[in-house]
């Protein structure tokens, strides 16, 4: 055998091997929808009349994306104020790439909240940690679970008034 037939022979196992590869994954692809179709057919809830509530003492809440009481302020295109967040990059190990780092603590708006909750309402901004928020998955909105315990601050309107009536 020449060197052209051996690189035709080792392609060719390649692309059988790819091509089972893909076959395999399509066919488990096919099984998760099938079984994902059946689990929403035994779901027989109005979907615009579906309603999430928290267990407990616990939060629903929609985090935001960026950190409302935090201003960046730009003079002459450079930034004189980066409203008390300085990003800074560094090295991950395992990609060997400069990445910015995310923030540990974030804020965002509470949706719901459980039968235990004492000190907040729906409608509060609170800054909570990243590491202690659990992802609700549901309906696609990007909602997050917090124990009411882990919310280390709440911003609203006549919060100590609403502190002292609480028993």
């Amino acid at each position: 055998m020449n060197e052209q037939s051996i690189d035709k022979v080792i392609q060719k196992e390649r692309t059988n091997k790819f091509n089972d590869e893909l076959e395999q994954y399509s066919t488990k692809l096919e099984e998760n929808n099938k079984t994902l179709e059946e689990a929403q057919n035994q779901v027989a809830y109005d979907i615009n009349k579906v309603e999430i509530k928290p267990m407990y003492q616990r939060v629903i809440l929609k985090p935001f994306k960026v950190n409302p009481f935090q201003k960046m302020e730009v003079k002459g295109g450079i930034i004189v104020d980066a409203g008390g967040y300085t990003p800074h990059a560094e090295l991950n190990p395992m990609t060997g790439k400069y990445e910015e780092q995310k923030q540990l603590i974030v804020t965002g708006c509470v949706i719901e909240v459980g039968p235990e909750v004492k000190y907040l309402k729906e409608g509060d901004v609170v800054y909570y940690r990243v590491d202690t928020s659990v992802p609700v998955p549901f309906l696609k909105q990007g909602l997050v679970s917090v124990s009411e315990t882990q919310i280390i601050a709440v911003v609203a309107e006549s919060l100590t008034e609403r502190f002292n009536n609480v028993k």
